[in-house]
C-alpha cells in the first residue's frame, strides 16, 4: 500500500466525513482548505519534483518516493499539427478510431451513443478537431441528412484520439489537463484498454457526464467486472484540470488537480494504451435545446512518466511531442497484419506471415519465410521474401515482385481485373508463375537483364497450360524462369514487356 506516500492528503480525506464506499465530496472540505494550502503545495512539488537528468527545453521527470520517474510519452499540442496516425509508417501519434487496422469502429453501440468518431482527413465530413495556442479541443456537431449517409445514420459526429497503434503503458504516473464540456448529452472520457485487443480489462481515469460535469467518476474493469467511484461537487466542468493515475504492481490512486480522490488494488498486469473521447448519448443521455455545440472538450497536455529504472519501460522522451518508432510492424512469429484505409508501409519481418494491405496505396514487404501478401484496394507495391511467396495484388495497378523463391503471383483478386500490373523479376528470383496475366494490359518487367525483344523471344516456350520464360538464357540464375499460366507464346508481343534495351 501507498497511503504513506500521500500523507498530506489525510486532513482533507477526513474532511470528506465519507463512509466506505460513498462518494467523495471534496468541497466538504472548504473549512479546513486554507490551512492546508501551503502542506499541499509542499507535497506537491515533491511529487513532481523535476529529476536532476532532465534536459533543457525538453520534458522533465518527476521524482516519487524518491525514485527518478522519467517522461515516456508527452504532448503538449505546441506545434502548428497535431500528430494524427494515419497508416503504418505514416509516423503520427493518435488514432482516431478503434482498431483502425481492424474493425476500424467509430461507434460503441452497446453504449447506445448517438455520435460517429470522425477522422480529421474525411471528405463530406466536419473535422472534429481544432488546435489553437497549444490546446487541442474535440468538438462535436450535428449531422445533416447527407453526411448521416456517411455515419450510417449516426446524428451526431465527434473525435476520438487514442495511442492503441503507436504506445502502450504496463505502469506509470499518467497526467491530463482537460477542459470537459458541461453541456447535455456529451460524455467526455479519459481511459486505457489492453494493448492486446482483449478488453480483459479497463481503467477509467474519468468519466464525466456534460450534465452533471460537477461529477468525476473513475473505474476499473477486472474481466467485465466494474470497481466504479465518483466525487461530486468538483467544478471540472468549470475551466481546466488536471486529472492524474498512479499506477504500479500494488496501488491505482486517482488524483483531481493533484488531490488524491480513490485509491484501490492493483489487479491490471497488462499494457495498456490511452484513449481520449467525446462521446454522445449512451449514460449522459441525448443533447437538447440547451446543449452548446461550440463547447468542446479542450486538451492542453498529456503526460506520461515510468520508473527510470524500470529495465522494461518505453524509452525516455526528449521532445514536447511523442515520436513513435518505425517498427517493421511484424514479428519473427507467424504474423497476420492487417492494413487501414490509408498508404501503409508494412514490413512483416521473418516468419510465415499473411498481410491485408486494406484500401490506399500500399507497400507490403515479405522480408522473409514464405509470406502471403494481398495489396486488396489501390495500387499497391508487394515484396516477396526470399520464401516461396504467395502475392495478390487485388484492385488496382499494382507491382509485384517475388525475391528469390518459388513464387505465385495474381495481379487481381485472383483473376483478370482490367488494370495494369507489373510483374518485376531479376537474376536468382527462382522459379515464378503469374496466374492472372492479361496481354495488352499486364507488363512483365526485365530491366535487370540486358535483353531484348528478339532475346526474349529466343527464351520463350510454348507448353500448352502455360508459356515458360527461361530467365537463365537472358543472364539470370540457373532455375530461374516465369510461367505465364494459360498464356500463348504467340499472344505476347513486345508491348508486354519492359525491357534494358
Amino acid at each position: 500500500m501507498h497511503s504513506d506516500r500521500f500523507s498530506f492528503l489525510a486532513a482533507r480525506d477526513r474532511g470528506f466525513a465519507e463512509q466506505p464506499g460513498r462518494p467523495r465530496d471534496p468541497h466538504q472540505a472548504e473549512a479546513i482548505e486554507a490551512e492546508e494550502t501551503a502542506a499541499l503545495m509542499t507535497s506537491e512539488a515533491t511529487l513532481f519534483s523535476v529529476s536532476s537528468s532532465s534536459t533543457a527545453g525538453g520534458p522533465q521527470g518527476i521524482t516519487i518516493d524518491g525514485e527518478k520517474y522519467v517522461p515516456t510519452f508527452v504532448d503538449e499540442f505546441n506545434g502548428s499539427t497535431t500528430s494524427f496516425w494515419t497508416g503504418y509508417g505514416s509516423g503520427g501519434t493518435w488514432a482516431t478510431s478503434f482498431s483502425p487496422h481492424l474493425d476500424d469502429t467509430r461507434n460503441i453501440a452497446s453504449n447506445n451513443e448517438l455520435q460517429y468518431y470522425i477522422d480529421p482527413d474525411m471528405t463530406g465530413l466536419p473535422n472534429p478537431f481544432t488546435l489553437d495556442q497549444g490546446v487541442l479541443t474535440i468538438r462535436a456537431s450535428e449531422l445533416d441528412a447527407a453526411q448521416q449517409q456517411l455515419t450510417g445514420g449516426l446524428d451526431y459526429g465527434s473525435g476520438m484520439l487514442s495511442t492503441e497503434m503507436t504506445f502502450d503503458v504496463a505502469s506509470a504516473y499518467i497526467e491530463i489537463r482537460a477542459d470537459v464540456p458541461d453541456e447535455q448529452g456529451f460524455w467526455s472520457a479519459f481511459w486505457m484498454l489492453p494493448a492486446d485487443g482483449d478488453w480483459s480489462s479497463e481503467i477509467d481515469i474519468f468519466e464525466i457526464l456534460g450534465g452533471d460535469a460537477g461529477t468525476v467518476h473513475t473505474n476499473l474493469w477486472t474481466d467485465g467486472t466494474p470497481d466504479a467511484d465518483f466525487v461530486t461537487g468538483t467544478g471540472a466542468g468549470d475551466g481546466f484540470h488536471t486529472y492524474g493515475l498512479f499506477w504500479d504492481a500494488d496501488t491505482i490512486q486517482w488524483f483531481y488537480d493533484g488531490t488524491m480522490i480513490r485509491e484501490t488494488a492493483n489487479t491490471v498486469t497488462e499494457e495498456m494504451f490511452l484513449v481520449i473521447n467525446l462521446a454522445i448519448g449512451g449514460w449522459a443521455g441525448s443533447p437538447d435545446a440547451t446543449t452548446d455545440f461550440g463547447n468542446g472538450l479542450g486538451i492542453d497536455y498529456l503526460r506520461v512518466y515510468e520508473l527510470e529504472s524500470d529495465p522494461g519501460r518505453n524509452p525516455t522522451q526528449l521532445t514536447e511531442s511523442f515520436e513513435p518508432g518505425t517498427p517493421d510492424v511484424g514479428t519473427a512469429q507467424d504474423d497476420v497484419i492487417n492494413g487501414t484505409r490509408w498508404d501503409d508501409v508494412i514490413k512483416a519481418g521473418s516468419g510465415n506471415d499473411t498481410v491485408y494491405g486494406d484500401a490506399g496505396d500500399d507497400l507490403l514487404r515479405g522480408q522473409a519465410g514464405a509470406d502471403r501478401l494481398f495489396g486488396q484496394a489501390g495500387d499497391d507495391t508487394l515484396q516477396g521474401s526470399p520464401g516461396n511467396d504467395h502475392l495478390v495484388g487485388g484492385t488496382g495497378a499494382d507491382l509485384l515482385s517475388g525475391a528469390s523463391g518459388t513464387d505465385h503471383m495474381w495481379g487481381g483478386a485472383y483473376g483478370a481485373d482490367g488494370t495494369r500490373d507489373e510483374f518485376v523479376f531479376s537474376a536468382g528470383g527462382g522459379t515464378d508463375y503469374i496466374h492472372d496475366f492479361e496481354v495488352g494490359i499486364d507488363v512483365v518487367d526485365l530491366t535487370a537483364f540486358a535483353s531484348d525483344w528478339t532475346s526474349v523471344q529466343s527464351a520463350l516456350t510454348d507448353q500448352s497450360w502455360a508459356t515458360y520464360l527461361d530467365l537463365a538464357l537472358l543472364g539470370g540464375q540457373a532455375g530461374d524462369g516465369l510461367f505465364l499460366v494459360g498464356i500463348e507464346a504467340a499472344s505476347l508481343t513486345i508491348d508486354g514487356f519492359l525491357l534494358a534495351t
